[in-house]
């Protein structure tokens, strides 16, 4: 699903934004188109003339089609570039152009994203020259995957190119663990605006604890410290839980390695539209057969709020039993600890 008329807001500390493109942004990408490819995901020939109206003519032409998005990034005030999702060839597709003053800022990156929340078919494609390194990270870093290799024209030397292809999957991270209703997936720094949301929520802070994740940055290094360190680690960590019906981002469900405690303990956290439906409950339930019959865990214990009355609920509901009072730090709280298993 593609919407036409779109204004997303990034965020006040990045300031990097999407708006409806207008005619007067069209110089500016006039100039850009001449400024080399490493701005650029999609290797295209430049215009080769200066006449702002046949660049008008070619824009309408070539981008303002039927089923074409196109809107214009915006960095502090200021226009960036571009983001266009169009058909190429049968396959749905995304690009971009940056202006050269705002390469190297992760504004591209900020930018697909975005853009990214709005174009929701999958798959999706992007590309770009070989040597472009940086635009390939870019999309990388946003969930694509190398899919290929092709030749087109270089819009630099005028000689055909190298072009790396790659492709964006409704199902980016690893499947670990389905259930009837659920994906649970391995968390990949993409997935940092989830993270930025959930661990923001009242009832996160609250129930669990401000872990002073602040912005996008501080998403994908808690992701990179935590989740995917743990993997590396012990085989095992937080996961994504997704929706398979809809692919939605619900909340967070896995197993964590403390080194204050001696056991491997089980946590979950849900965005507050997913609370009272059964998720939490479905996904600690595969979570808990997973860990004994595959990981070949006999016991596992969760820590929860005393006043956390629904998890405490939950817990003892997929047999989790009360075993004592605890503190994770000597300054700490106290709080509640259940085991299940020997």
């Amino acid at each position: 699903m593609v919407t036409d008329d779109v204004t997303t807001a990034w965020g006040e500390e990045t300031a990097v934004w999407l708006r409806d493109v207008t005619e007067s942004d069209l110089k500016l990408f006039h100039r850009f188109e001449q400024e080399g490819e490493e701005g650029e995901m999609v290797s295209s020939a430049p215009l080769a003339y200066d006449d702002a109206k046949p660049y008008r003519w070619d824009w309408h032409a070539m981008f303002y089609g039927s089923g074409v998005l196109r809107k214009s990034i915006i960095y502090q005030g200021q226009v960036a570039g571009y983001m266009l999702y169009f058909d190429q060839f049968g396959e749905q597709e995304v690009g971009y152009r940056l202006g050269r003053d705002f390469w190297g800022r992760g504004i591209a990156t900020q930018a697909l994203r975005l853009f990214l929340q709005e174009v929701t078919v999958r798959p999706i494609y992007g590309r770009a020259v070989q040597h472009n390194l940086a635009s390939i990270r870019v999309m990388e870093k946003c969930g694509f995957r190398r899919c290929g290799l092709g030749r087109a024209y270089g819009q630099v030397n005028g000689r055909q190119v190298n072009e790396v292809f790659l492709r964006l999957d409704a199902r980016i991270g690893e499947i670990v663990l389905e259930s009837d209703r659920l994906w649970l997936t391995k968390l990949m720094p993409t997935d940092a605006p989830f993270i930025l949301r959930l661990l923001n929520e009242p009832t996160f802070i609250e129930n669990i604890g401000d872990r002073g994740v602040r912005t996008l940055e501080d998403a994908e290094r808690y992701i990179l410290d935590g989740p995917m360190a743990s993997y590396e680690r012990f085989g095992f960590g937080l996961y994504l839980v997704e929706s398979i019906g809809t692919g939605e981002a619900m909340g967070l469900c896995g197993l964590l390695k403390r080194d204050v405690l001696d056991d491997v303990d089980m946590g979950y956290a849900f965005l507050p539209e997913f609370c009272g439906s059964g998720y939490a409950r479905e996904a600690a339930t595969a979570v808990l057969h997973y860990a004994h019959q595959v990981l070949g865990l006999n016991r596992l214990v969760a820590i929860v709020n005393p006043q956390n009355h629904p998890s405490i609920r939950l817990l003892e509901k997929i047999g989790f039993r009360y075993e004592k009072m605890v503190r994770l730090t000597a300054d700490a709280p106290e709080i509640k600890l259940f085991a299940w298993g020997d």
